[in-house]
């Protein structure tokens, strides 16, 4: 089920939405929550790069990398070497 279908609305209706009140598109709000899921795993846990992954929602380890680097400018390993110091 998408965002849309489960509030009820339109796709347009709800990019407009979000765009108004929020800022950004559902798509790029529900990647940063994505993200922000991803980081306190990697930061929180011992689970492999492919289980982050999996848990925070993204369809494989390659999207979830190149999206985590997009985001932060590091990869997600190196984000992980850097916060269990």
């Amino acid at each position: 089920m998408d965002i849309a279908t489960a509030t009820g609305l339109f796709r347009r209706g709800l990019y407009k939405a979000f765009i108004k009140h929020i800022g950004i598109s559902p798509g790029k709000a529900l990647r940063l929550q994505r993200l922000e899921m991803a980081k306190v795993l990697l930061s929180n846990s011992g689970c492999s790069l492919s289980e982050v992954a999996k848990i925070s929602g993204f369809r494989n380890v390659n999207s979830f990398w190149v999206s985590f680097r997009n985001a932060e400018g590091i990869a997600p390993g190196e984000f992980r070497r850097i916060t269990l110091r």
